[in-house]
C-alpha cells in the first residue's frame, strides 16, 4: 500500500471512531436530562443552577431553559505525507438548548433537548 493510501485509512479510522463517540455522549446526555423527568425543579436548579429562560406554556406549566453557546475554531494541521495536506481553521457555532416542563406542583414532567453540542 501507498503512503497516502495509509494515511486515508487512518483518517478514516478516526472519523469513525469520533462518530461513534459523538453518538455515545449525546445518548448520555439524553439519558441524563430524562432521569430528572419526575424530580422537583428546585433540585434541578440546587444542580444546575439558575436556568437560562423561563416561560409559561398555554396549559400554565412553566418551561426552564438552560442554555449553551460557544464558537469552536478547528486547529490548522498537516499530515506527515509529502503532498498531503489537510487544513482546518473552520470555526462554527456550538449550541445546547435544554428544557425542563414542570406542572403545578413544580415536579419535571418532560424533558428536552435540542443543539449540536449537547454532551
Amino acid at each position: 500500500m501507498s503512503k497516502q493510501t495509509v494515511c486515508i485509512l487512518i483518517i478514516l479510522s478516526f472519523v469513525i471512531v469520533g462518530c461513534n463517540w459523538q453518538s455515545a455522549q449525546v445518548n448520555r446526555y439524553s439519558q441524563i436530562t430524562k432521569t430528572w423527568n419526575g424530580h422537583n425543579i428546585d433540585d434541578l436548579m440546587y444542580d444546575w443552577g439558575y436556568p437560562q429562560q423561563l416561560f409559561t406554556t398555554p396549559n400554565g406549566n412553566k418551561v426552564y431553559v438552560y442554555s449553551r453557546e460557544f464558537m469552536y475554531t478547528t486547529p490548522t494541521w498537516t499530515a506527515p505525507i509529502t503532498n498531503f495536506t489537510i487544513y482546518g481553521g473552520k470555526t462554527s457555532s456550538q449550541y445546547c438548548y435544554t428544557y425542563f416542563e414542570t406542572d403545578n406542583n413544580k415536579t419535571i414532567v418532560k424533558s428536552s433537548y435540542e443543539g449540536n453540542a449537547c454532551k
